[in-house]
């Protein structure tokens, strides 16, 4: 069966047919009957209730309406963090495998109900994707890694509670994000000597497909390349990833970002033996007078022990920042969490924390500074 690391973007779709058609080759056994697509329901529920301290005066962005600046922040809180996931896979042929997978955001989002929603083809030739889905760097990153249902300290919720200032860059994670969840073709090859490489082309910065991309103004056919490498030693397995995208300059578009090219490349690694892992990643973004021009930096150290898991991070992020408010945007991120299962898809987690951001030379002062800890606890259901 083949093994394939994630889901993206590709090639020519008409290409990857073709070779699908051409590897099906007569067996001597009797071949699987086609089979319709059987759909499945899945996804998440995440609920937790803790406290975080904040400074006050911060000045920090709102899901809707106009910035705000916090005068005494409330320490309690409760989040909620959930998915229901629709999916259906079916068998073209012996070796041919169809599917799809539709996202929905359980939570009341203001720009989006649906995150991710894509098909995806299976075969001797490898995986190719069509749709709104993370391209192949991300999907093939590995870094710091998370513990069983604990939280990780890569786009942790830990920022959520110990809030980022309205005007400071931060990126929250070592994998490039660059396309994000825009519509691509992703094309994965299939492994070979613990060796797995991803293409990815995503022709317009948009999630519905259905807008009309203008090349002066906006960021077209970004281009994704990445690899992947998976080796085993008994019970020890070494990861190791590499990505790079890039992205055009739209020369008359409306905000500095756009207007130059866009360089988002990552190196991660992560060494697990039985349930002890270790891992690290790096992140380079380059897009001059781009607020997210920078890097970051993760480690973090995981340990799985039956119904037991938890697990320790850091996360270092290092921006340039807006023009109104100019200097390097610093984060930093330290996270320790655990996990406990209760029951099949039932976890306990809980997680302490600690961040730190500020704005080098922002002229709101101690608005764009802001710092703090929590300690969070909840229950994750997995379903």
């Amino acid at each position: 069966m083949l093994d394939v690391a994630g889901f993206h973007r590709g090639g020519m779709p008409a290409l990857f047919l073709a070779l699908l058609a051409a590897s099906t080759v007569p067996a001597p056994v009797a071949a699987r009957p086609a089979r319709m697509i059987a759909v499945e329901i899945g996804g998440y529920m995440e609920q937790s209730v803790g406290l975080a301290l904040n400074q006050p005066g911060v000045r920090v962005s709102r899901q809707t309406g106009a910035p705000v600046v916090v005068a005494t922040p409330n320490p309690t809180g409760q989040r909620s963090d959930s998915e229901i996931w629709f999916s259906g896979r079916g068998q073209l042929t012996d070796d041919i495998t169809i599917g799809f997978v539709v996202q929905l955001e359980a939570d009341s989002q203001p720009d989006r109900q649906i995150d991710e929603s894509y098909l995806f083809l299976t075969g001797r030739p490898g995986r190719l994707v069509l749709g709104a889905e993370n391209d192949a760097a991300y999907l093939q990153h590995v870094s710091a890694p998370r513990a069983g249902a604990a939280w990780g300290v890569l786009e942790s919720a830990a920022t959520g509670w110990v809030y980022k200032p309205r005007y400071v860059s931060f990126l929250s994670t070592t994998a490039p994000t660059t396309a994000g969840d825009d519509r691509k073709v992703t094309y994965f090859t299939p492994r070979m000597a613990g060796m797995q490489l991803g293409l990815s082309l995503t022709p317009a910065e948009s999630e519905t497909g259905r807008d009309v991309a203008d090349r002066a103004r906006e960021r077209t056919n970004t281009g994704t390349l990445s690899a992947m490498g998976r080796w085993g030693w008994g019970e020890t397995r070494l990861s190791l990833s590499a990505g790079w995208v890039r992205g055009g300059a739209a020369l008359r578009a409306t905000t500095a970002e756009r207007r130059a090219p866009i360089d988002d490349a990552a190196l991660g690694a992560e060494l697990r033996h039985r349930g002890l892992s270790i891992g690290a990643g790096y992140r380079r973004l380059v897009n001059p007078g781009g607020a997210q021009h920078g890097r970051a930096m993760a480690l973090g150290l995981a340990w799985e022990d039956g119904a037991i898991a938890a697990g320790v991070g850091v996360l270092r992020s290092e921006t340039a920042g807006t023009q109104t408010s100019p200097g390097t945007d610093r984060g930093d991120l330290a996270l320790l969490s655990g996990s406990y299962r209760l029951g099949p898809g039932v976890h306990l987690t809980g997680a302490l924390f600690a961040a730190r951001f500020s704005n080098g030379q922002s002229p709101y002062g101690a608005e764009d500074r802001n710092q703090g800890f929590g300690a969070v606890s909840g229950m994750r259901l997995s379903f």
